[in-house]
């Protein structure tokens, strides 16, 4: 049970990420690659026996999805750092 409430979680968290970045972006389609990056980072993250210290797997999970967002719209990086900043203090 514990596994599925973390999966879900992450769920969550990544759609979260997509609907706070959405407004900002051009491709509005693109915007659902960075919750998407974010879940699967995350995902990988947790299922991988590697041990991960919490607040560097958050990191991790924060910069693909700022890599991702970077990638798909490819202008205003200083809005992007921002929102990269706000969405990790989440």
């Amino acid at each position: 049970m514990s596994a599925v409430y973390t999966i879900v979680a992450m769920y969550g968290t990544g759609y979260i990420r997509f609907r706070f970045a959405k407004p900002f972006m051009v491709n509005k389609k693109g915007a659902a690659c960075i919750g998407i990056a974010y879940f699967a980072t995350m995902l990988m993250l947790y299922f991988v026996p590697i041990e991960v210290n919490t607040f560097a797997a958050y990191s991790i999970g924060a910069l693909s999805a700022f890599i991702v967002m970077c990638r798909i719209d490819r202008r205003n990086f200083k809005q992007k750092t921002l929102i990269r900043q706000l969405v990790l203090h989440y």
